[in-house]
């Protein structure tokens, strides 16, 4: 059975895994952690060279996958923008709905709420480890 931990633990655990953002501009995924940690640092790297390499790690699903990010990103900052021109309850349900734990790229989607500022609208509805 895994422990129940609290605020402050989840907030101290989650702080050694990697994190990334979406970088529309270069086209990259950026990620970053606690470089302290070896193997988080050894994650960094093997992370950025998988998604960022210029070696042939990006093969066709890798771009595939990549232009789904883009995509799925891109819709998202538009409901984004679309909350922050009107804080309508239909704008926020819009993006409540697109923040339900079946739905991709959550982590990239709270970090983005998180860069423009929207946490405290949004934040039942961020909970990291969902089941």
């Amino acid at each position: 059975m895994r422990k129940n931990l609290n605020n402050h633990q989840t907030r101290c655990f989650f702080c050694l895994l990697p994190t990334q953002r979406f970088d529309a501009i270069n086209k990259r995924l950026e990620f970053t952690g606690d470089l302290k940690a070896d193997q988080v640092k050894d994650t960094i790297a093997l992370l950025n060279h998988l998604h960022n390499g210029k070696r042939g790690l990006r093969d066709r699903k890798a771009k595939a996958f990549y232009y789904d990010i883009e995509l799925g990103v891109s819709h998202f900052l538009n409901h984004l923008l679309n909350y922050k021109e009107n804080s309508s309850d239909e704008n926020k349900q819009i993006i409540t709905d697109s923040l339900k734990v079946d739905k991709e790229f959550l982590g990239l989607k709270y970090w983005m709420i998180k860069d423009y500022g929207f946490e405290d609208d949004f934040t039942d509805e961020i909970v990291w480890h969902k089941k």
